[in-house]
C-alpha cells in the first residue's frame, strides 16, 4: 500500500507540474489532486523535494531495468534519451527546481551502473584491480552522464539519434583502450 500511495502522490505532482513551476506547488495541491490528506504526504516524504527524489529514483530506476539492463544495444540507450522527452515537463520542471541536483546525482548513478555492466563484456579474462574497474567505469559514466546532461541543459532537442551514435560507437573504443593501458601498467 505504501508504494501505491507514493506512487499516487508522485503522479499528483507530475500532472501539477504540467500546469505551473515545482516552486509554485503546494503539497496541498498535491494531496487534493490525489484525495489524499496532507498527514499522509508527511508519513511518506519530508517535503516536496524528497517526493521529486523519490519520483526521480522511481523514474530512472524504471529506465535502468526497463532499457540498461536487457543488452547492449544503441535503442536503450536512446529510449532513455526518448523517456526524458517523454516526460519533458517534470524532468524540466526538475531541473529549473531546487531539485536540480537531484536529478544529476541520480543520473550519474545510473550511468555508473550501465557501464560497469558493460565494462565485464570488455575485460573477459583480463587482470585488473577493483581500483582500474571502478576508474575506467567513472571515466565512462562521466561521457554518457556529461553528454545526456548537455543535451538535457539545451532544451533536450529531438535530434539526440547522432549524439546517441558516437556515444554507442566511440566508448567502446575508449573501455578497450583504458583496458589495454592499465593491463599493461
Amino acid at each position: 500500500m505504501s508504494e501505491i500511495t507514493k506512487k499516487a502522490l508522485a503522479d499528483s505532482l507530475k500532472s501539477l507540474m504540467k500546469k505551473k513551476p515545482i516552486d509554485k506547488i503546494t503539497i496541498r495541491e498535491i494531496t487534493e489532486e490525489c484525495g489524499l490528506s496532507r498527514m499522509t504526504f508527511y508519513y511518506h516524504f519530508e517535503d516536496i523535494y524528497s517526493l521529486v527524489e523519490w519520483a526521480t529514483l522511481q523514474d530512472l530506476d524504471y529506465l535502468n531495468s526497463r532499457y540498461l539492463n536487457s543488452g547492449t544495444s544503441v535503442e536503450e540507450i536512446k529510449a532513455v534519451f526518448r523517456y526524458f522527452i517523454e516526460n519533458k515537463d517534470f524532468f524540466e520542471n526538475v531541473r529549473y527546481s531546487m531539485g536540480r541536483e537531484i536529478l544529476v546525482k541520480h543520473l550519474y548513478n545510473l550511468f555508473n551502473d550501465y557501464i560497469y555492466l558493460r565494462l565485464a563484456e570488455y575485460i573477459g579474462n583480463k587482470n585488473l584491480s577493483d581500483d582500474d574497474k571502478k576508474y575506467i567505469t567513472d571515466v565512462c559514466k562521466n561521457i554518457y552522464a556529461g553528454a545526456m546532461l548537455e543535451w538535457f541543459w539545451n532544451n533536450m532537442p529531438d535530434d539526440y539519434d547522432k549524439l546517441v551514435n558516437r556515444l554507442y560507437l566511440t566508448v567502446p573504443g575508449i573501455i578497450e583502450s583504458m583496458v589495454s593501458s592499465l593491463e599493461s601498467d
